[in-house]
This record gives structure tokens, sequence and C-alpha cells, in this order.
């Protein structure tokens, strides 16, 4: 019994050994701290509390993206008296979706990506750890590429680990940080509101009227420029009985010219 114990023993010391090293050349997915997954202090680094010692984990790059386009961020973690580091990151959607792709843009293999099943992510890879880099982390450069159709802000969600190169999962520091970006929204509005039918010359005439009585009474076409046939302006954008009523009044009882465009 006593050399089973002594076996089992030496068995769980070298799987705890190579369980920890393997976090070295990048941590399991779902681990960024995003919203249904856990973070580096579940199951490892929990010496201690989440966020709880005196580094920083910042996230830098573009606040807006646009479809299809290449966002690049940069991660930096520190804190003083450590000396090893790593990081794992995914980007979702308002509906914690994972959404556009990542892609690898580091000089030497100091990033890997994690592609399949719901999420993709971002991580260090054993070069990437910097061991004995002492306070601040080199950083990491992320690529995320933008879906090609405007899915709304994503966040991108990111845990690092400040840890102090003891070869162990102890003494290691554990934050969690999160960047939102926008897609940016080009406006098909040219001068002012009214030009329902879209002509080019951008007049607010007859053409117009009939455009969005057809539209709103008799399910013809919309228009090409729904910011453009909001002729009043309001701030839900709906095209209805006010927009006609507008036209009207502008063209047949001098009334105001319709808002500029946004």
């Amino acid at each position: 019994m006593r050399n089973n114990f002594f076996g089992i023993s030496f068995c769980l010391l070298i799987f705890t050994a190579g369980f920890v090293a393997a976090f070295s050349g990048g941590p399991p997915d779902g681990r960024t701290g995003a919203p249904g997954e856990s973070n580096c202090t579940v199951g490892c680094h929990s010496s201690s509390p989440l966020n709880s010692g005196s580094g920083t984990l910042t996230i830098t790059g573009p606040s807006t993206y646009e479809p299809h386009g290449s966002s690049i961020m940069t991660i930096v973690i520190s804190q003083m008296g450590q000396s090893r580091w790593g990081f794992e990151a995914t980007a979702l959607d308002t509906n914690d979706n994972f959404v556009g792709f990542f892609m690898d843009i580091e000089a030497i293999d100091r990033v890997q990506i994690s592609p399949g099943g719901a999420r993709e992510y971002v991580k260090h890879a054993f070069v990437g750890t910097d061991a004995g880099t002492s306070n601040v982390s080199p950083g990491w450069q992320i690529n995320w590429q933008a879906p090609t159709t405007n899915v709304g802000p994503v966040t991108i969600y990111v845990a690092a680990n400040a840890a102090d190169n003891n070869n162990s999962n102890t003494g290691d520091f554990i934050y969690t940080e999160s960047f939102t970006i926008t897609p940016i929204v080009s406006s098909c509005c040219v001068a002012s509101r009214g030009n329902v039918d879209n002509d080019p010359n951008d007049n607010v005439d007859i053409s117009d009227l009939v455009f969005i009585v057809d539209f709103i009474f008799t399910n013809g076409s919309g228009p090409v420029c729904p910011e453009e046939a909001n002729v009043d302006g309001d701030v839900g954008e709906n095209i209805d009985i006010s927009d006609l009523v507008y036209i009207v009044d502008f063209i047949f009882t001098g009334g105001p010219q319709p808002p500029a465009c946004p």
C-alpha cells in the first residue's frame, strides 16, 4: 500500500509539473473573463484573487472598425516584481457571439490562435511569455479582422497573467480588461432630408411626394437612403405620415425646409 501511495504521489507531481509547464505555452480556451467564461484564477493561478494586485492591464487600438477591415490592438500588462507574462483574448458582439477572426501578425511566434468551436481565441505562445523580463511585459499585438457586414459594437475581452517565473502556479496575479470598438457608419444623406426618390439633383418635389405615398400606402419600393426619406428628422428615423405631411407643407404652403443631413 505504501509503494502504491508513493507511486500515485509521484504521478501527481509529474502531472502537476506538466500542467503548469503547458500553460506557459498557452492557457486553455475560455479563460478571458468574457460573459459565460471563467478566468485564469480558476483551477490554476489561484493564489491571489482576480484583479487584486498592484499591476495594470491595458488594451490600446482603434475605437472604430470598418466591415472587412483590420483592427490592430496592443495588450500590455505590468506589475513590479513580476517577470513572466501571458494573456488570452476573444471578440464578442452584443449578443456574446464571437465575430470576425484573429490573424497572427507577430514577427516571431509570440502569439497563437485557437480556432474552432463557438468562440475563437488569441493567446500567448511560449516565446511570448518573455521569461525574465521584469516589471513590464513587452506586450503583444493582436489583429482582429472584422466581418464583411456591420455587426454593431464588438468587445475584446482579455485576461492576462503577471507571473513570478517560478515555474509554478503560485505567486501570480491575474487581471481582466475589455475594450469596445464600434462600426464606422457612413451617412447616405447628401445635403438635406426630403429627397425620398434619390434623384441626383437632390430636389424635394412632387416626385418625392408620390414616392413616399406609394411607399406608405401601396407597399411601394423603399427609399434608397432612409436618412433622406426621414423628412422631419425624427429621432427614430421612422418614415411615416408625419414625413408625408412635412413634404406637403413644404411644397404647397411654404412650410419649413426639411432639416439638414446629420
